[in-house]
Protein backbone atom coordinates (compact mmCIF):
# COMPACT_ATOMS: atom_id res chain seq x y z
CA UNK A 1 0.00 0.00 0.00
CA UNK A 2 2.58 2.76 0.90
CA UNK A 3 4.45 1.91 -2.41
CA UNK A 4 1.38 1.96 -4.60
CA UNK A 5 -1.48 4.50 -2.62
CA UNK A 6 -0.93 7.98 -3.59
CA UNK A 7 -0.48 8.83 0.09
CA UNK A 8 0.13 12.31 1.64
CA UNK A 9 0.31 12.34 4.61
CA UNK A 10 -1.03 10.23 7.99
CA UNK A 11 -3.06 11.17 11.36
CA UNK A 12 -2.16 8.88 14.31
CA UNK A 13 -4.63 9.67 17.19
CA UNK A 14 -3.58 8.34 20.51
CA UNK A 15 -6.30 7.24 23.24
CA UNK A 16 -5.95 7.08 26.83
CA UNK A 17 -7.51 4.68 28.98
CA UNK A 18 -10.65 6.69 29.59
CA UNK A 19 -11.20 6.92 25.37
CA UNK A 20 -10.36 10.79 25.23
CA UNK A 21 -7.47 12.19 22.84
CA UNK A 22 -4.23 11.72 24.49
CA UNK A 23 -2.11 12.79 21.36
CA UNK A 24 -2.45 13.83 17.63
CA UNK A 25 0.37 13.33 15.48
CA UNK A 26 0.75 14.06 11.78
CA UNK A 27 3.36 11.89 10.21
CA UNK A 28 4.47 11.35 6.49
CA UNK A 29 4.46 8.13 4.82
CA UNK A 30 7.67 7.49 4.80
CA UNK A 31 8.16 7.77 8.95
CA UNK A 32 4.29 5.66 9.16
CA UNK A 33 6.28 2.13 10.40
CA UNK A 34 8.70 3.91 13.10
CA UNK A 35 6.24 6.17 14.18
CA UNK A 36 3.09 3.43 14.50
CA UNK A 37 6.01 1.30 16.76
CA UNK A 38 6.65 4.75 19.13
CA UNK A 39 3.05 5.51 19.14
CA UNK A 40 2.46 1.65 20.49
CA UNK A 41 4.72 1.88 22.96
CA UNK A 42 3.20 5.42 24.29
CA UNK A 43 -0.42 3.35 24.06
CA UNK A 44 0.86 0.67 26.24
CA UNK A 45 2.00 3.34 29.11
CA UNK A 46 -1.94 4.39 29.22
CA UNK A 47 -3.33 1.10 29.28
CA UNK A 48 -5.72 0.46 32.73
CA UNK A 49 -3.83 -2.72 34.59
CA UNK A 50 -4.21 -4.17 38.15
CA UNK A 51 -1.48 -4.34 39.84
CA UNK A 52 -0.73 -8.31 40.53
CA UNK A 53 0.34 -10.73 38.50
CA UNK A 54 -1.51 -13.61 40.09
CA UNK A 55 -5.37 -13.36 41.04
CA UNK A 56 -7.21 -16.76 42.22
CA UNK A 57 -10.49 -14.82 42.37
CA UNK A 58 -11.65 -10.94 40.38
CA UNK A 59 -15.15 -10.27 40.95
CA UNK A 60 -16.10 -7.51 38.33
CA UNK A 61 -19.10 -5.60 39.21
CA UNK A 62 -20.39 -4.78 36.13
CA UNK A 63 -19.91 -5.37 32.56
CA UNK A 64 -20.73 -3.73 28.95
CA UNK A 65 -19.99 -2.72 25.83
CA UNK A 66 -19.11 0.74 26.78
CA UNK A 67 -16.18 -0.87 28.93
CA UNK A 68 -14.71 -2.07 25.74
CA UNK A 69 -15.84 -4.01 22.71
CA UNK A 70 -15.28 -7.57 24.71
CA UNK A 71 -17.51 -5.85 27.55
CA UNK A 72 -14.13 -5.20 29.55
CA UNK A 73 -11.14 -3.78 29.00
CA UNK A 74 -8.70 -7.06 28.07
CA UNK A 75 -5.55 -4.64 29.37
CA UNK A 76 -7.19 -5.43 32.54
CA UNK A 77 -8.14 -8.96 32.90
CA UNK A 78 -5.98 -10.26 30.30
CA UNK A 79 -7.18 -13.30 28.71
CA UNK A 80 -6.78 -11.71 25.27
CA UNK A 81 -5.58 -14.87 23.28
CA UNK A 82 -7.55 -17.58 25.48
CA UNK A 83 -11.47 -17.26 26.73
CA UNK A 84 -10.48 -18.76 29.81
CA UNK A 85 -6.68 -18.80 30.61
CA UNK A 86 -3.93 -16.50 30.21
CA UNK A 87 -1.80 -17.35 27.55
CA UNK A 88 1.93 -17.79 28.72
CA UNK A 89 3.54 -14.66 29.47
CA UNK A 90 0.25 -13.03 29.64
CA UNK A 91 -0.72 -10.87 32.99
CA UNK A 92 -2.60 -10.97 35.13
CA UNK A 93 -2.91 -14.55 35.36
CA UNK A 94 -6.45 -15.01 36.79
CA UNK A 95 -7.58 -18.42 37.89
CA UNK A 96 -11.62 -17.13 38.12
CA UNK A 97 -13.33 -14.35 36.53
CA UNK A 98 -16.89 -13.41 38.28
CA UNK A 99 -19.48 -11.08 36.57
CA UNK A 100 -22.08 -9.61 38.92
CA UNK A 101 -24.27 -7.40 36.04
CA UNK A 102 -24.42 -5.94 33.18
CA UNK A 103 -24.63 -2.01 33.07
CA UNK A 104 -28.15 -0.70 31.37
CA UNK A 105 -26.46 1.32 29.14
CA UNK A 106 -25.25 -1.85 26.98
CA UNK A 107 -29.18 -2.42 26.05
CA UNK A 108 -28.92 -6.32 26.81
CA UNK A 109 -25.37 -6.57 24.98
CA UNK A 110 -23.57 -8.99 27.11
CA UNK A 111 -20.74 -9.70 24.78
CA UNK A 112 -18.05 -11.09 26.99
CA UNK A 113 -19.84 -12.74 29.39
CA UNK A 114 -18.03 -16.09 27.94
CA UNK A 115 -14.64 -15.02 29.52
CA UNK A 116 -16.03 -15.32 33.17
CA UNK A 117 -16.40 -18.67 35.06
CA UNK A 118 -19.31 -17.37 36.81
CA UNK A 119 -22.00 -14.80 36.75
CA UNK A 120 -25.00 -13.75 39.11
CA UNK A 121 -28.00 -15.11 37.18
CA UNK A 122 -29.34 -11.70 37.12
CA UNK A 123 -26.89 -10.62 34.27
CA UNK A 124 -28.83 -13.58 31.93
CA UNK A 125 -31.94 -12.15 33.06
CA UNK A 126 -30.81 -8.91 31.65
CA UNK A 127 -28.82 -10.32 28.48
CA UNK A 128 -30.42 -10.07 25.09
CA UNK A 129 -29.19 -13.54 23.48
CA UNK A 130 -29.61 -12.56 20.06
CA UNK A 131 -27.57 -8.84 20.23
CA UNK A 132 -25.27 -10.55 22.09
CA UNK A 133 -24.43 -13.85 19.89
CA UNK A 134 -24.60 -11.40 16.54
CA UNK A 135 -21.77 -9.13 18.07
CA UNK A 136 -19.71 -12.13 18.77
CA UNK A 137 -20.06 -13.60 15.87
CA UNK A 138 -19.28 -10.59 13.75
CA UNK A 139 -15.77 -10.27 16.61
CA UNK A 140 -15.23 -14.14 15.41
CA UNK A 141 -15.20 -14.77 18.77
CA UNK A 142 -18.70 -17.17 19.49
CA UNK A 143 -17.49 -18.62 22.59
CA UNK A 144 -17.47 -14.87 24.19
CA UNK A 145 -21.27 -15.16 24.46
CA UNK A 146 -21.53 -19.00 26.02
CA UNK A 147 -23.23 -18.89 29.18
CA UNK A 148 -20.98 -19.37 32.32
CA UNK A 149 -22.20 -21.09 35.36
CA UNK A 150 -25.12 -19.09 37.17
CA UNK A 151 -26.21 -18.78 40.74
CA UNK A 152 -28.51 -16.27 42.27
CA UNK A 153 -26.27 -15.15 45.16
CA UNK A 154 -22.51 -13.80 45.22
CA UNK A 155 -22.44 -16.16 48.29
CA UNK A 156 -23.05 -19.38 46.19
CA UNK A 157 -20.71 -18.00 43.77
CA UNK A 158 -17.62 -17.58 46.14
CA UNK A 159 -18.52 -20.82 47.53
CA UNK A 160 -18.37 -22.64 44.49
CA UNK A 161 -15.18 -20.37 43.09
CA UNK A 162 -13.07 -21.28 46.39
CA UNK A 163 -13.27 -24.53 45.42
CA UNK A 164 -11.08 -24.02 42.62
CA UNK A 165 -8.29 -22.68 44.44
CA UNK A 166 -6.29 -25.46 44.50
CA UNK A 167 -4.18 -26.47 47.77
CA UNK A 168 -4.80 -23.10 49.33
CA UNK A 169 -7.26 -22.81 52.49
CA UNK A 170 -10.13 -20.23 51.35
CA UNK A 171 -8.39 -17.40 53.71
CA UNK A 172 -5.44 -17.31 51.74
CA UNK A 173 -7.51 -17.05 48.09
CA UNK A 174 -5.54 -14.00 46.73
CA UNK A 175 -9.37 -12.01 45.62
CA UNK A 176 -9.83 -8.85 44.00
CA UNK A 177 -12.80 -6.53 43.17
CA UNK A 178 -13.51 -4.10 41.21
CA UNK A 179 -16.70 -2.14 39.48
CA UNK A 180 -15.37 -2.27 36.08
CA UNK A 181 -12.66 -2.28 34.21
CA UNK A 182 -12.86 1.28 33.39
CA UNK A 183 -12.17 2.16 37.03
CA UNK A 184 -9.54 0.88 38.89
CA UNK A 185 -9.09 3.87 40.97
CA UNK A 186 -9.91 2.02 44.19
CA UNK A 187 -10.27 -1.60 44.32
CA UNK A 188 -10.57 -4.01 47.65
CA UNK A 189 -8.56 -7.46 47.46
CA UNK A 190 -7.87 -9.91 50.04
CA UNK A 191 -5.45 -10.27 52.79
CA UNK A 192 -2.55 -12.29 51.01
CA UNK A 193 -2.24 -8.87 49.55
CA UNK A 194 -1.57 -6.45 52.35
CA UNK A 195 1.94 -6.79 52.50
CA UNK A 196 2.44 -6.21 48.75
CA UNK A 197 0.22 -3.53 48.19
CA UNK A 198 1.89 -1.54 51.30
CA UNK A 199 5.37 -1.48 49.33
CA UNK A 200 3.91 -0.20 45.83
CA UNK A 201 4.72 3.49 46.21
CA UNK A 202 1.95 4.39 43.48
CA UNK A 203 -1.07 2.27 46.17
CA UNK A 204 -2.47 3.55 49.02
CA UNK A 205 -4.35 1.73 51.91
CA UNK A 206 -8.00 2.90 52.21
CA UNK A 207 -9.40 1.07 54.70
CA UNK A 208 -8.75 -1.52 57.10
CA UNK A 209 -9.23 -5.28 56.91
CA UNK A 210 -13.12 -6.36 57.22
CA UNK A 211 -15.30 -9.42 56.24
CA UNK A 212 -17.09 -9.67 53.52
CA UNK A 213 -20.38 -7.81 54.06
CA UNK A 214 -23.45 -10.10 52.92
CA UNK A 215 -26.88 -9.11 53.03
CA UNK A 216 -29.22 -11.39 54.13
CA UNK A 217 -29.67 -12.84 51.28
CA UNK A 218 -26.13 -13.88 50.83
CA UNK A 219 -25.10 -10.94 48.16
CA UNK A 220 -22.63 -8.14 48.51
CA UNK A 221 -23.32 -4.75 48.26
CA UNK A 222 -22.35 -2.87 44.40
CA UNK A 223 -18.93 -1.93 44.50
CA UNK A 224 -18.39 2.09 45.33
CA UNK A 225 -15.97 4.86 44.36
CA UNK A 226 -15.05 6.63 47.24
CA UNK A 227 -13.29 9.11 45.08
CA UNK A 228 -14.00 8.82 41.63
CA UNK A 229 -11.74 11.42 39.99
CA UNK A 230 -10.14 9.78 36.96
CA UNK A 231 -12.95 7.05 36.41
Amino acid sequence: MLKKANLLAGLMILENSQQDTARVQAVSPENFVEKEGIMLQRARGLFLRLPFKFIDILLVDEIGTMFGCLGVDSNVIGRKYNAHAAAEGEFPQIRTIVYRDLNPQSHGNATGVGHAEFVRSRLLRKTDAKATRLNCLAAGMPTLAAAPIDFETDREILDAALTLIGLNVPEKARIVWIRNTSCIVEFECSEPYLEEVQHWKDLSVLSPLHPLDFDPHGNLRDFVIEHPSGC
